[in-house]
């Protein structure tokens, strides 16, 4: 009897180191094609802080094997036992992991890319309480170039003069100046984009996330020194498609399928302003009307638009700054008092310009996205023609399939300088 209990178990032991070294084989392959077909597993790991321009590999070569080795250890065989096609498949898997992950994070060349520093106005919409949080974000993200020395904030003008009064965007300002130490002036109306061009000692660019009103009455006023003064027009707004498929809701009088909101607000501006001698670099905002749903828009070639979780957004930012994100975003609620961090971080934002703006001082850096040369008509309608006309530079998306995670990844490591 004991001599057959003595054979069962050594037959049991045998089938279990089977079933174990399968189980570690099929774990592993699971593991790698897990790392590759995660979409958000770059997120995670992706700059190494101590290594320029090099990132995580959270799967090497080494490791596998000597993890493969450990296991056949513990399950009482030799590395022999471990066939050589198992190892082969291990390490190849590895490398074509590690290159897709490569393929995918952003190079961190921060030091070693050539930087011009730019001299920029921004022209904003921003309300406190908000409109739209994406003001606030974009509003972060140019403190946040200016305090990596990237940019040279000149100023930050303020769209809506009459909403401005009783909702100023300048209190947002003035808290991200108490945060950063620095003294960024706001002003309200076209004569205070006027007063910063006269008090810029070379060209700027002007960033226009709202209206062109402002733009377009300083231009009219004074088209000499706009001329002279400003290097380049960074449009945020519209639509790349004369006649989108899917409707606008707002500028319905001007357009049956509606404008995009920003040139609703003042249509006459927007295409007066493309129609000046100013150099246009133009980032619409969509591409075929308005975004149904979040895959939807991942698919859209000149449209800005992309979607991304504040979580991923903040991953790389200190508490203070995620603190004044709480507190700007947390002036939207009726009943008071602060969104808890926990509860809203796995939501998600619809953004326009934020990292994008990284393209401005360094153009140079693998982005998601590129501009390309095209002519174009601003149509009275206020909407745009593409294919003749006037000489502007063109968003366009280069990743399409990876956007998203991308401009995270760019926004994410831009918002660390604040």
């Amino acid at each position: 009897m004991r001599g057959s209990i003595t054979r069962l178990v050594f037959m049991a032991g045998i089938l279990l180191v089977t079933m174990v070294l399968y189980s570690f084989d099929e774990e592993q392959k699971n593991v790698i094609q897990g790392h590759t077909l995660t979409e958000d597993y770059y997120m995670d790991e992706i700059v190494d802080e101590n290594k320029n321009d090099e990132h995580v590999n959270r799967i090497e070569t080494a490791e596998l094997e000597r993890d493969a080795e450990i296991l056949a250890a513990l399950a009482g065989l030799t590395e022999t036992d471990l066939t050589e096609d198992k190892k082969q498949y291990i390490k190849e898997e590895a490398l074509e992991t590690d290159k897709a992950e490569k393929d995918k994070a952003e190079p961190d060349n921060y030091v070693t890319e050539p930087l011009e520093i730019k001299r920029v106005i921004h022209s904003s919409d921003l309300f406190h309480p908000h409109d739209d949080f994406d003001d606030v974000l974009d509003l972060m993200s140019m403190f946040a170039l200016h305090s990596a020395g990237e940019i040279d904030l000149r100023a930050v003008i303020l769209d809506q003069k009459d909403k401005q009064a009783g909702r100023p965007g300048s209190v947002l300002v003035d808290k991200l100046n108490n945060l950063t130490g620095y003294n960024i002036p706001s002003g309200v109306g076209p004569q205070a984009l006027l007063t910063a061009l006269k008090n810029s000692p070379g060209p700027v660019i002007i960033t226009v996330v709202g209206s062109v009103t402002d733009l377009w009455e300083a231009y009219k006023t004074d088209p000499i020194l706009c001329e002279k003064k400003i290097e380049a027009v960074w449009l945020f707004a519209g639509d790349a498609q004369q006649d989108p498929t899917r409707n606008h809701t707002y500028g319905k009088d001007y357009h049956p399928s509606g404008l995009e909101y920003n040139v609703a607000l003042n249509p006459p501006a927007f295409t007066e302003i493309i129609r000046s001698d100013l150099p246009i670099v133009w980032i619409p905002c969509y591409d075929g009307g308005l975004v149904e749903s979040p895959m939807d828009g991942l698919d859209k070639l000149h449209g800005s638009y992309h979607m991304n979780q504040y979580e991923k957004l903040f991953s790389k930012s200190n508490q203070e700054v995620i603190k004044f994100f709480l507190e700007a975003l947390s002036s939207e609620r009726l009943e008071g008092g602060l969104y808890d961090w926990d509860e809203i971080k796995g939501h998600h934002k619809s953004l326009f310009g934020v990292g994008i703006f990284r393209a401005i001082p360094r153009p140079a850096l693998d982005y998601p996205f590129d501009f390309v040369n095209v002519s174009i008509t601003a149509n009275d309608d206020g909407t745009i023609s593409i294919g003749e006309g006037k000489n502007i530079k063109l968003f366009k998306r280069t990743d399409r399939a990876n956007y998203y995670d991308r401009m995270s990844v760019i926004t994410s490591k831009l918002l660390s300088y604040l």
